[in-house]
């Protein structure tokens, strides 16, 4: 019988945290509870992704930490976070592992070799850090091989990698504010600062909880739209082929309807909620919205005007998606077509457009539930829901159907530099240990 294993996942967000706990065990993976709570408005967050400030976002995080744990009777002592920020990047290249030019049979243990010499390889610099080292294609004896490795025999694995990454300060100042969090502990102990399993990039952890198998072989497009930012990513033959961080989105919408109907943040939020469900085409020209004040003349606006203003904007923002895909000459219409996850997924001009712009009939709206066994909470399906879900079922899951033991994962805890460029010794020895030519030969004999 398999033992059971719980995993936490807190999506950090622009305009508010929300954190699932699921678990795995014989019966496949549920979800037990979640918890969500918004920022307090006096005080900054987070601005494209970076913590302006750590304290009100840990205050959250521990909010909603705090709720799970009393509600279902334990203690939380580790999570899996996400990180999303524009100016992420990706390297590509290639690796090789050989025995020494001698044939070997492929399995769990060979390929861990491998990554983690791979991973050891691409240690972190003052200016860069690895967040996911993420295999694509991978061949045999120059052979591709798209389905499962384990069993194949040959004499040279090689493999093209992503490695996915990110400033080295900017991810040190991240993990110092995520320290802020607390440890959720029952019988009075001492308050400890929470343990971060690992740090999920956000467009990995969305594929996590919305993608199938047969999505990510035969192609697909997910685009998040948030608060502060929208993701692009696309997979096809099992990997990550592309993906982008583009610092427009709910909240540009919300400015907008601010400075160009003159109204305060809070008002323009309410006018957007009101006026978004519905394509200005369907608005007739003498539809009047009004919003009482207290201390102010009641505002009346025309909402053909506001659905407008929504429009444009969200237009623009799909034509830099479409022109990025473009210029990396990814398909825009791929066979399992486009999947629009996030906040402002539902938003109906925004599928209307994506559809005639990037001639995809396929765009269907995430499921965030989609890779779950028992859910008893049905408003979890809800794409807004898709970067928690997925971040807690990173612990519970393999990320590629080709490696039955590759969870997506890093060891930023031991990895990250400081800014004075010092590293861990532990990471230290493991350098010192796979840089030695002969390893392959040592692990093989």
């Amino acid at each position: 019988m398999k033992e059971k294993k719980y995993s936490i996942g807190v999506d950090i967000g622009h305009s508010k945290v929300c954190a699932v706990i699921g678990s795995l065990d014989n019966s496949g993976i549920s979800i037990l509870d979640y918890a969500e709570a918004t920022y307090d408005k006096d005080y900054d967050t987070l601005v494209n992704g970076a913590f302006r400030n750590g304290d009100n976002v840990a205050k959250s995080v521990s909010s909603v930490l705090k709720q799970i744990g009393e509600k279902n009777k334990m203690d939380i002592h580790a999570i899996n976070v996400n990180l999303s920020q524009p100016d992420i990047s990706v390297k590509k290249f290639k690796e090789v592992f050989t025995n020494q030019g001698n044939k070997f049979t492929i399995n769990d243990d060979i390929l861990d070799n491998f990554l983690m010499q791979v991973e050891v390889k691409n240690q972190p610099t003052e200016k860069s850090t690895m967040l996911h080292l993420l295999p694509t294609d991978f061949y045999l004896d120059d052979f591709q091989v798209q389905r499962k490795l384990s069993g194949n025999t040959g004499n040279k694995l090689a493999s093209d990698f992503h490695s996915i990454c990110i400033s080295s300060a900017k991810l040190y100042d991240y993990r110092n504010n995520l320290k802020k969090i607390k440890q959720v502990q029952s019988n009075g102990k001492k308050e400890q600062e929470i343990e971060i399993n690992s740090i999920l990039f956000s467009p990995i952890a969305d594929a996590m909880s919305l993608l199938s198998d047969d999505d990510k072989e035969h192609g697909v497009i997910i685009i998040n739209m948030g608060a502060e930012l929208t993701e692009v990513c696309v997979y096809e033959k099992k990997a990550l082929r592309y993906f982008s961080v583009i610092p427009l989105a709910g909240n540009i919408l919300t400015k907008d309807i601010a400075n160009g109907f003159n109204l305060r943040d809070h008002e323009a939020e309410n006018v957007k909620v009101a006026c978004c469900n519905r394509l200005s085409s369907e608005i007739e020209i003498n539809e009047v919205l009004t919003f009482k004040r207290k201390d102010l003349e009641n505002i009346r606006l025309l909402e053909k005007n506001v659905a407008l203003a929504i429009e444009w904007r969200l237009k623009e923002i799909i034509e830099i998606i479409y022109a990025d895909l473009q210029k990396a000459n990814i398909k825009t219409n791929p066979t399992s077509g486009i999947i629009l996850t996030g906040g402002s997924s539902k938003l109906p001009f925004l599928q209307k457009y994506i559809a005639e712009k990037f001639g995809c009939r396929t765009i269907r709206l995430g499921i965030s539930t989609r890779n779950i066994d028992a859910v008893g909470k049905l408003q979890l399906a809800h794409p807004k829901y898709s970067t928690a879900i997925g971040l807690m079922l990173s612990s519970l899951e393999r990320y590629d159907s080709r490696v039955s033991n590759l969870s997506i994962r890093n060891n930023l805890k031991e990895a990250i530099l400081d800014p004075d460029g010092k590293k861990d010794g532990f990471v230290s020895s493991l350098i010192k240990l796979f840089r030695d030519d002969n390893l392959g030969q040592k692990y093989n004999s």
